[in-house]
């Protein structure tokens, strides 16, 4: 009976054993899968922080030796900038010499323009008296080149001095802010005609003074200062200043004037020596 009542439902029971074996297949392999999970997660939450910590030592090695680099690769820029710049100098210091070469040769000609009655050599400062550095200096023509004792000395501007002493190739000038240097002049604006002389406590300053101004002269800060052609060194017309400060002197109770050189005798390079006046 059990045999035949098997026989019959054997389609069920085959059918219901099938179901149950997948159920526990199901069951077992959801087992699995969570240990899976598990296992993965442990592996995880060891591994991440490892990871990380390779990651940012890595990236700080790769900034480390970017930062060399770099630094390397900025000396390099810097080395070229310095030559760059080293070179611009070198040629802005050639431009400016070329510039000066220009303006003393326009300063010649113009010069030489404005006074066609004189003729005139051109020379070069050599040397200056230290112990008495505005009062004389030497310069590089001599009697080689026509230069005689008490010929007059002009700037691009106005009068320097005149020559005291010549050799070969050199000649010594003396300033007129020089102690002791006096110049026949007079007042362009009303011809009234002084003397200007040199003094040692003014020589530091450069500046000298204009002496015997009568009371009755007209003259004024400002005015302009001119050779007279009094005396035998000096020809007339040429411009010695300006009228920088009328005093009085208190022992003589007469008046004289401080003078403002229109020469720059603390940088004088270059002057003219008059050789004569031309007719």
């Amino acid at each position: 009976m059990g045999e035949a009542l098997f026989r019959r439902n054997k389609k069920y029971i085959i059918v219901v054993l099938i179901v149950l074996v997948l159920l526990v297949a199901i069951y077992f392999s959801a087992v699995n899968r969570e240990n899976t999970l598990f296992y993965d997660n442990a592996v995880s939450f060891v591994s991440r922080p490892v990871s990380q910590f390779m990651t940012f030592v890595g990236n700080k090695f790769g900034d480390f030796f970017d930062y060399f680099k770099d630094k390397k690769r900025l000396v390099e820029e810097n080395v070229a900038l310095t030559d760059q710049v080293t070179e611009l100098e070198h040629k802005n210091a050639q431009l400016s010499s070329y510039e000066a070469e220009n303006e003393r040769l326009r300063n010649m000609l113009d010069l030489k323009g404005k006074n066609p009655q004189f003729d005139l050599i051109a020379s070069s400062v050599i040397s200056k008296d230290n112990s008495n550095y505005y009062g004389t200096f030497l310069i590089d023509k001599g009697a080689n080149h026509g230069i005689a004792t008490n010929m007059a000395v002009m700037g691009t501007k106005g009068l320097i001095g005149y020559v005291i002493e010549t050799g070969t190739n050199w000649a010594k000038i003396q300033t007129i802010i020089d102690g002791g240097s006096s110049a026949g002049c007079m007042v362009t604006r009303t011809k009234s005609v002084a003397v200007t002389n040199g003094t040692t406590a003014l020589l530091n300053e450069g500046l000298l003074s204009m002496l015997y101004i009568s009371k009755d002269m007209s003259i004024v800060e400002g005015d302009i200062i001119e050779t007279s052609g009094l005396g035998q060194i000096y020809p007339s017309g040429i411009m010695i200043g300006r009228v920088k400060e009328l005093r009085k002197d208190d022992s003589t109770q007469s008046q004289y004037a401080i003078i403002q050189p229109v020469e720059d005798f603390e940088n004088i390079k270059e002057v003219f020596v008059i050789a004569k006046t031309l007719e």
